[in-house]
């Protein structure tokens, strides 16, 4: 409804997982508005981070001219979101 057509999962590998060079990527994202979502994780990932666009043509604008520019940015992996068919916020409560 607002115009926002495209929904991106990157995968964000980092050249260094030094704290300082973490916690600089982590504010980085903070300026960037796309980025509505960003998550550490373990493993062979650094960051999965939840990305909006209007349209797919605007997501490589700032896949190339942000991201994969940014410093310490090693590698990105895009999955293109098709459709969302569960959206939960929160936690779980069970009701009982």
């Amino acid at each position: 409804a607002l115009g926002f057509g495209v929904t991106v999962y990157a995968q964000v590998g980092l050249s260094s997982q030094a704290e300082a060079d973490l916690k600089a990527f982590e504010a980085l994202t903070q300026s960037w508005p796309e980025v509505r979502e960003c998550h550490m994780l373990a493993g062979e990932t650094d960051f999965l981070l939840r990305i909006v666009a209007v349209d797919w043509d605007n997501y490589q604008r700032f896949l190339t001219s942000k991201l994969t520019a940014a410093p310490n940015v090693s590698h990105v992996k895009s999955a293109l979101a098709i459709r969302t068919c569960k959206n939960d916020p929160g936690v779980p409560i069970a009701v009982e």
